[in-house]
């Protein structure tokens, strides 16, 4: 090998090694930079109008009467718990975010890479129970649609994750009742399940993004969205009971105060559950 042969072999290998260097420390990078935002945390969500934000700023300041305004922004705060007993609080993270469904792929960066699935303590999902909110198919679909695409991210993980459904404004006169409620919700979600899964045995797409998960967000990889309903339902029609994590319906009212049964949800879990 003469010397021309020797200095161009030098320069490859060196570039090569270069190049392997700035990779591998990419890859490192990205793989060590935890967010923020990833701690143990409740995530309020649910439709515009619901009283997601009332909600939010009422459990931090329980005693003072909370007048809001819909958030266009994720409001973060910490939310010591439990309330019942102060000697054994510890803080939490708490995050409420906005109700437009042009805020979809936010949430889903915000749950999966973000906070990550495994961080999630529970999810607060708030529902405006007036006859005037639900009497609109296309909100009651847009609730739905949103429910399907949080559930086929919280259900990949172990026991799923807890949900409360805070049937709020059942101080109403029109308000429904929370068992209404619940049907309302189940069968919509029944509809985009069965759709979803039928999908799976003829040719096209449902158009729900089927994507693999990556491993730093708790989920189990290489199950699609379709194949996971598939294995969650089967061919039975979709209810609540038959996902991992619990699921409550409870009603009360944040303009009333009347808050206690879902202070009393988030006792459960922080008690039971440690959380930390």
């Amino acid at each position: 090998m003469d010397s021309v042969q020797i200095i161009l072999l030098t320069i490859v290998v060196g570039l090569l090694a270069v190049v392997g260097f700035f990779y591998f420390s990419s890859v490192s990078g990205s793989a060590s930079t935890n967010s923020e935002l990833r701690k143990p945390t409740y995530l309020i969500v649910g439709r515009n109008g619901a009283g997601k934000t009332a909600l939010f700023y009422k459990l931090q300041n329980r005693d003072e009467k909370i007048s809001t305004v819909s958030s266009l922004e994720p409001n973060i705060s910490s939310l010591a718990l439990p309330f019942s007993s102060e000697k054994i609080q510890k803080p939490y993270q708490l995050i409420d975010f906005p109700g437009h469904l042009k805020h979809s792929q936010l949430l889903r960066k915000l749950i999966l890479e973000d906070i990550t699935v495994r961080k999630l303590k529970g999810i607060v999902y708030v529902v405006d129970s007036s006859s005037w909110a639900l009497d609109q198919e296309a909100n009651v679909a847009a609730m739905a649609r949103e429910l399907f695409q949080l559930f086929s991210m919280t259900e990949k993980v172990p026991n799923g994750v807890d949900y409360l459904f805070a049937i709020n404004k059942q101080d109403l006169f029109d308000s429904r009742p929370v068992h209404k409620v619940k049907q309302l919700l189940e069968l919509e979600l029944a509809k985009l399940v069965a759709e979803e899964v039928a999908a799976g045995r003829t040719a096209g797409s449902s158009g729900i993004d089927n994507d693999e998960e990556d491993d730093a967000s708790g989920l189990r990889k290489e199950e699609t969205t379709r194949e996971f309903w598939r294995a969650a339902v089967g061919t039975r029609p979709f209810r609540f009971e038959l996902l991992e994590g619990n699921v409550e319906f409870v009603g009360g009212s944040v303009a009333r105060g009347a808050i206690e049964h879902w202070e009393n949800w988030f006792d459960e879990r922080a008690v039971n559950y440690g959380g930390m």
